[in-house]
């Protein structure tokens, strides 16, 4: 699926912050041009890409604004990631890699 990618996916990340935005994931792009896209998980999770970065999301570009065309290219990269992300946690937990730690 590497190939879906305009940047190399290596340098995409998801992360949380339960102390401060409970309910809340961010996906970070490490790689110049970097961005932090913060969003509601719920509210994220059953929306379509031009809600998610319209209307859910918070974008932050870390280094400068690119381009337009960069920008479009980034942010389909993080629905790319997102979207992969969430498929392969669905098959861990139905092969049962991930334990209850709770």
């Amino acid at each position: 699926m590497e190939e879906y990618y305009k940047y190399p996916r290596s340098s995409y990340y998801i992360m949380e912050n339960i102390l401060d935005h409970d309910g809340q994931l961010a996906i970070m792009k490490m790689s110049p041009p970097m961005v932090f896209m913060r969003f509601d998980y719920s509210e994220g999770y059953f929306a379509g890409y031009d809600e998610l970065m319209t209307n859910i999301s918070v974008i932050q570009w870390l280094d400068g604004e690119p381009t337009e065309e960069e920008k479009e290219a980034i942010l389909t990269d993080c629905w790319n990631f997102l979207a992969q992300h969430e498929t392969e946690e669905e098959l861990r937990y139905e092969r049962g890699d991930y334990e209850d730690d709770y």
